[in-house]
Order: structure tokens, then sequence, then C-alpha cells
């Protein structure tokens, strides 16, 4: 089992365990035929959210999000046991920006909730052809 599969793995059990109230949230990306995503989620006190999806080098993915608390945010992908951060923000409510790919490899946009209540998110993504 590689990284992102074991990351898959423990947000599965994790939410799981969270009953009624999940504690993570692992989506995969769907590109619409426009080439974007978007996404709503509830992220639970302690809990993260994360939207991954394979991209090539050279692509680029124009995003931005805004939720209703600040959350450590962070765009990783794994490179063997290593976590590479092109993007990483310790906690704010709303952000936008670019990634260029490079490399090639299964890139996640990640969210964290640290605080005490729920928050609300909306995330949108948009490949840059």
């Amino acid at each position: 089992m590689n990284a992102f599969s074991s990351a898959r793995a423990l947000a599965l059990f994790a939410a799981l365990l969270g009953g009624a109230t999940a504690q993570a949230a692992v989506v995969d990306i769907a590109w619409n035929a426009e080439g974007r995503f978007e996404q709503r989620l509830d992220v639970a006190p302690g809990g993260f959210a994360e939207l991954c999806g394979a991209l090539d080098k050279g692509q680029a993915v124009a995003w931005r999000f805004d939720s209703s608390a600040d959350l450590a945010f962070n765009v990783h992908y794994h490179l063997g046991n290593d976590v590479v951060y092109p993007v990483k923000n310790p906690g704010t409510s709303r952000a936008d920006g670019r990634l260029v790919v490079d490399p090639s490899q299964t890139y996640c946009w990640m969210w964290s909730n640290k605080g005490k209540q729920p928050a609300r998110l909306q995330v949108e993504l948009k490949r840059e052809r």
C-alpha cells in the first residue's frame, strides 16, 4: 500500500469511527467538462478535509477557498516517505493561488480544523489550459 492509499484508508477508518460527524473527508477530484471542480464540506473540530487528484508536470491549477473559520491549509504531494508542500498556511479563512505542477504526481489540497466549532468550507479548482 503506498502513502496515498494509506492516508485514504486512515481517513476512511477515522470517518467510520466518527459516527454522524465525520472527522475526516478525503475526496477524489473529478474535473467537469470545463476543467473545474467545486466542493462544499463541513470540517469537524479536530478533523480535516482533503481533495486529491493526479496532475501532470506543466499543468496549472487556479484554486480558491472560503471558510467560516480559520483552518490550517496546505497543498502537498508524497514523494517516497517524504511529504512536499508547495503551499502551506498555518491558519486562514480564505486564500487563492495558482499551482504549477512539477513533478507529475497526485496533489492534495488539505484543510485541518484546530478550532472547537465545525467550519463550512467552499473550494473551487480550475485547470488552466
